[in-house]
């Protein structure tokens, strides 16, 4: 009974101690996270830090409540999440949207996007004039790539009319800016004199210097310009090096024209297999041209061990990605029954799209065909037609044909006078068969 009595007694003190208050009614609300808060969380996932692996899975709802709160940012990074898959299924056309929605708010970076996906056709239908205004809106807005992309649209006459100035202005304040594309665009025209006046050294020195990055495409067309005979910037062993660089970067295009340095002896050591390596690496790549020149070293044993049969295959390879070197030389090859079996009228389809292609000897083989009815019914008129293209495109032996053509009277009234003069033009070319023709008609 006393250890009962002492125990509440100390209850008791214990109360009295106590200076509590009880609010009633009080308890305080849990505010909704703003846009902002969860725009940065979103951030937070998307992001993760030094102890937080990305989780853009989680990001994703946070930018969606974001955004539908009107959060230009939200919205700019769920157009960019769609548009590359990640948190979610890539979606092109909610991607578009999302994009629309940041860039009515002036978003930049949103609006530059915008531009791209309209340009591409992807998420909505290709629309390049909705894409230019997208760009100027976007360089307006201080994006260097927006001016490299209507430095493009004026170049090539997209969403806006031609106009090589203005491109190469646009081209010039992005290069300003460090774009890397612009500059090598920028240095293309100084090349070719298109929209500025024509200036091989300062063409080299802005492809130079986009290629200091280690820009593929750069070093491939520095390397081309060093090659280039005449220029008085002509640099074999540069050429040579730089090649080298951008075939370790994989520009199958350097792959074939290293192989030919290495084919020719031109800056380096002559070294056939070698090409030949260099010209299977790019045909691995689905080059056309690599595959052409594959089919080319196989067909004649350089470089490695003559297989007829394998070449002929290589061309068709490089004819069905439509090079027209490659469909003229797999027409030679069904033509001559080299590498594969005879036949002429086979080889018709083949001269056929390389002279369409503006082949020119595609187009006297395919004039001859018409001419010898070999592969197909014979037709005069068509080919002194398709003869006379390669002629008038300046081709010597179109000019040779014209010139037997008339001396003989074939398809044509005879004509001696116009012959000469046909013979002549393929003489004044080098052509030499041409120049023995008139030594002998004297």
């Amino acid at each position: 009974m006393k250890t009962m009595l002492l125990c509440l007694s100390l209850l008791a003190i214990g109360l009295a101690g106590c200076e509590c208050e009880f609010h009633v009614g009080e308890k305080k609300e849990k505010k909704d996270p703003t846009a902002e808060e969860l725009y940065q969380q979103g951030v937070f996932h998307l992001r993760g830090n030094g102890s937080t692996t990305a989780r853009p899975e989680q990001a994703l709802p946070l930018f969606v409540q974001a955004a539908e709160q009107g959060h230009a940012g939200a919205q700019y990074n769920l157009g960019v999440m769609y548009e590359r898959g990640t948190g979610a299924a890539a979606d092109p056309a909610m991607a578009l949207a999302w994009y629309r929605k940041a860039a009515a708010q002036n978003h930049p970076k949103a609006i530059y996007n915008l531009g791209v996906m309209l340009d591409n056709g992807r998420g909505a239908a290709e629309n390049p004039q909705e894409a230019y205004t997208w760009f100027q809106k976007a360089a307006e807005a201080g994006i260097t790539e927006a001016n490299y992309s209507l430095g493009f649209c004026y170049e090539n006459g997209r969403g806006v009319a031609r106009d090589f100035g203005k491109a190469a202005a646009h081209y010039r304040k992005a290069a300003d800016a460090g774009d890397r594309g612009a500059m090598l665009n920028l240095g293309l025209m100084y090349e070719a004199g298109r929209g500025v006046d024509k200036n091989l050294k300062e063409s080299l020195a802005l492809i130079r210097k986009a290629a200091d990055g280690g820009h593929d495409k750069a070093l491939f067309n520095v390397g081309r310009i060093l090659e280039r005979e005449g220029t008085g910037l002509t640099d074999l062993k540069a050429a040579v090096e730089v090649y080298r660089k951008a075939v370790e970067g994989g520009s199958a295009k350097a792959m074939n024209n290293l192989g030919l340095m290495y084919e020719e002896g031109r800056g380096v050591e002559k070294d056939l297999k070698a090409a030949a390596e260099l010209f299977q690496k790019a045909a691995a790549k689905q080059d056309s041209m690599g595959m052409m020149n594959v089919g080319r070293m196989l067909l004649d044993g350089l470089g490695v061990p003559k297989d007829e049969k394998a070449g002929a295959e290589w061309f068709r390879k490089a004819a069905e990605l439509d090079n027209p070197i490659g469909q003229y030389n797999y027409a030679l090859c069904l033509e001559e029954g080299r590498g594969v079996e005879k036949d002429p009228k086979k080889a018709t389809p083949f001269y056929q799209k390389a002279a369409d292609a503006g082949h020119l000897l595609a187009m006297v083989n395919l004039g001859l065909q018409y001419i010898n009815g070999r592969g197909v019914e014979q037709d005069y008129e068509l080919g002194i037609t398709w003869i006379r293209k390669a002629a008038d495109a300046g081709h010597p032996l179109g000019f040779m044909n014209l010139g037997y053509f008339h001396e003989e009277g074939l398809g044509v009234k005879k004509d001696l006078a116009l012959a000469k003069q046909y013979y002549q033009k393929a003489a004044d070319l080098g052509f030499a068969p041409a120049a023995a023709k008139l030594k002998k008609m004297k």
